[in-house]
């Protein structure tokens, strides 16, 4: 008796050495082997004869010998019954596959296996492949090497949480709707110190980041260069350097805007949700800002949706009006509009651009301040009216234009758009109604920042300064002046 831990000790230890290697967990192949009904019988046989021989623990050994017999008589009549015994409780489908099923050919052509046995062992070491493991419903994720990891871990106080989690509500803020929830995450494919932003499944923005390094990012005018590994800043494109600690208060001494890891990746982070945010909104969101709008106006979404347009124009719209940056928190404003003038009209950008001159307001105020004077940039009358008619015989197509042409445009407008953005102005071109979504489409291409205004769309009471014309003789000497 003494010796029974002893051998059960032995038992254990030969069933986690011996056991086969797979993907099926150990506890798994221990019921599945002792299930098998050959096994029990010569069990039976031993501990029957211990427990005859005279001076053994007759009481202990006789009646496991019953259980054992009780369990061999069980297993085999299941297995008449057609039944069989698989670890896990799988189906005979999980294990050897469908009746009459045949196995597959493998590249050579020659049949996959000799048995069915080996059909069954492949298909019971295999892990069932589940929906969540090939695709991601997420709309906005973060993805770290291993080197980032510290930046989200709770230990360390995930400095890069908290700091998305302010940022996303403050984009949420500034344009009105909700921003979806950042899934983080790692990715041991990655390179240790990089991270990659992706937008509804689509990689828009990757980058490095140190977490024991700083970025200094060089304002234009510092004049020296640092030790450090030089870069470019992902978020605004300038030339950066990532320093050591102790190069951080020599970088500010020279007016670098020095900032840590986290905050490069949340501010990256921040500038692709803005420029993303109409793929972040969908259906859902607007129908949620419909709902907590019939709380206070019920009449005014009652008699617009679904009678005058139904929710899925009225999401591109919107759609439409973030990829220019035009927030849509004033959703009254927008179904009042939508009231006067969306009766009848199916084309999410026609509908667009009628409701934009009512935006006026919100179009100016995140151009430049209330009192602030408007500096715009217009195009020669010729040009422009070269442009009209062209857009006229497009019919809401694509305009025909010269591509010599086009490319003196945009020529131009680069050009201009370096001076008159070198103190920190933005560029604001003025167009005729007909022109302006042609114009901002192909402008946006190669300058986002740039924004297309119509004549209609500027408030009355703003003061307007005209400081360059696209086509005139001399924009350079006007910009000047």
């Amino acid at each position: 008796v003494a010796q029974i831990p002893s051998i059960l000790l032995a038992v254990a230890t030969a069933i986690i050495v011996t056991r086969v290697s797979g993907s099926i967990e150990l506890s798994d192949q221990v019921s599945g082997q002792l299930s098998i009904t050959k096994a029990w019988i010569p069990v039976a046989a031993i501990l029957t004869m211990l427990g005859l021989i005279p001076g053994m623990p007759n009481m202990i050994f006789l009646p496991f010998a019953a259980l054992s017999i009780y369990v061999a008589y069980s297993l085999r009549k299941g297995e008449k019954e057609g039944v069989p015994a698989v670890a896990g409780g799988a189906s005979p489908a999980q294990v050897g596959g469908p009746a009459g099923a045949l196995p597959a050919p493998t590249a050579g052509g020659a049949d996959n296996n000799a048995s069915g046995e080996a059909d069954g062992e492949a298909s019971e070491n295999e892990t069932p492949v589940q929906l969540d493991d090939v695709s991601d419903l997420s709309q906005l994720s973060l993805e770290v090497g291993y080197g980032l990891i510290a930046l989200v871990d709770q230990d360390n106080g995930s400095p890069l949480i908290s700091r998305i989690t302010g940022i996303r509500k403050q984009v949420s803020k500034d344009l009105g709707f909700i921003i979806p929830q950042v899934r983080i995450r790692d990715n041991l494919a990655l390179p240790p110190y990089a991270y990659r932003i992706s937008v509804g499944g689509m990689i828009v923005g990757e980058d490095t980041a140190y977490p024991d390094k700083f970025l200094a990012i060089d304002p234009g005018n510092a004049g020296v260069e640092l030790d450090g590994e030089k870069t470019i800043d992902p978020s605004f494109g300038l030339d950066a350097v990532w320093v050591e600690e102790h190069e951080r208060q020599n970088a500010l001494s020279f007016d670098f805007t020095v900032v840590d890891s986290s905050t490069v990746i949340a501010t990256h982070l921040n500038q692709i949700m803005v420029r993303h945010s109409s793929e972040l909104l969908g259906q859902d969101a607007v129908q949620e800002m419909l709902d907590k709008l019939e709380e206070y106006a019920p009449q005014l979404v009652k008699n617009v949706i679904p009678k005058v347009l139904s929710l899925p124009i009225l999401t591109q719209t919107m759609k439409n009006l973030l990829v220019e940056e035009v927030p849509v928190r004033d959703l009254r404003r927008i179904l009042e509009a939508i009231s006067l003038v969306g009766e009848g009209v199916k084309n999410s950008e026609e509908l667009t651009e009628m409701l934009r001159p009512y935006l006026a307001g919100i179009l100016v105020q995140n151009i430049c301040g209330i009192k602030d004077t408007l500096k715009v940039v217009t195009f020669e009358g010729d040009l422009e009216q070269m442009l009209i008619n062209s857009a006229r015989q497009a019919n809401n197509q694509a305009m025909p234009i010269d591509p010599n042409l086009t490319q003196s445009i945009l020529t131009t407008v680069n050009g201009q758009y370096d001076k008159i953005t070198a103190d920190g102005s933005p560029m604001v071109i003025v167009s005729s109604p007909v022109i302006r979504r042609f114009v901002s489409r192909l402008i946006r291409q190669q300058l986002g920042d740039v924004t297309v205004l119509a004549f209609n769309e500027l408030p009355d009471s703003k003061k307007i300064e005209v400081v360059s014309v696209i086509g005139g003789e001399s924009p350079e000497a006007q910009i000047e002046e």
